[in-house]
């Protein structure tokens, strides 16, 4: 799916939320963590582990639908919060997409 610059923004800045509330991180909000930041085994703010890692992928599988492996390529994803935001983005139902921003 292809999306606006402001979906992609808003987006990007509801994953972070949704992130730091499934791994359950305190003292930290969205503006707080860059978008290049990795989600996992960054040194930045949120120094989430392996177990975070699982987290965040059943939080992903459950609200868009989407299954993410353990090949590399999924393993890609965690890289940083643009790359994460970019794969839900192609991969995801537009309604999906929706509802999650609004929430």
């Amino acid at each position: 799916m292809s999306s606006s610059p402001e979906i992609k923004k808003l987006f990007l800045h509801r994953l972070k939320e949704a992130v730091i509330e499934a791994c359950n991180v305190k003292n930290i909000s969205p503006e707080d963590i860059k978008d290049l930041e990795p989600v996992v085994g960054g040194r930045d703010k949120l120094q989430l582990d392996s177990l975070d890692a699982l987290e965040v992928i059943m939080m992903i599988e459950q609200r868009f639908g989407i299954r993410l492996s353990g090949d590399e390529n999924s393993r890609a994803l965690f890289e940083s919060f643009d790359k994460m935001t970019n794969y839900i983005l192609e991969k995801a139902e537009k309604d999906k997409i929706d509802a999650f921003i609004k929430n």
